[in-house]
């Protein structure tokens, strides 16, 4: 099998944001993408590539990026205590009260 020129993922990824912005605006409707970091990121060696660049599109595009790294895992001396007991999979009843009263938070200042 022919390898994928690694851009053409990315390329892809912006050009779906964009029919997904339009998409959006011709419903009358909001568009947020909201960064939800995994537990790798600050367990290993973090390749912050595909993060900026997903930042960056979304800046290009005028869509508003909802950095949960930012707004709060960057804030914790360990962002771990996110996760069950420290390991790896989804967020625990901690991480996902937190990331939603950051949204809830940021939709109430935006109304």
């Amino acid at each position: 099998s022919a390898l994928i020129p690694e851009s053409r993922p990315l390329d892809e990824f912006a050009r779906i944001l964009n029919l997904t912005k339009n998409l959006a605006l011709k419903n009358n409707s909001k568009f947020y993408i909201v960064y939800l970091p995994t537990y790798a990121r600050y367990k290993k060696n973090f390749n912050n590539k595909n993060y900026n660049y997903k930042k960056n599109i979304s800046k290009e595009l005028n869509i508003d990026f909802i950095d949960i790294h930012e707004k709060l895992f960057k804030k914790e001396k360990n962002p771990l205590i996110f996760f069950p007991f420290e390991f790896y999979g989804h967020y625990n009843i901690k991480g996902y009260r937190k990331i939603s009263e950051i949204i809830y938070n940021l939709n109430i200042n935006k109304s």
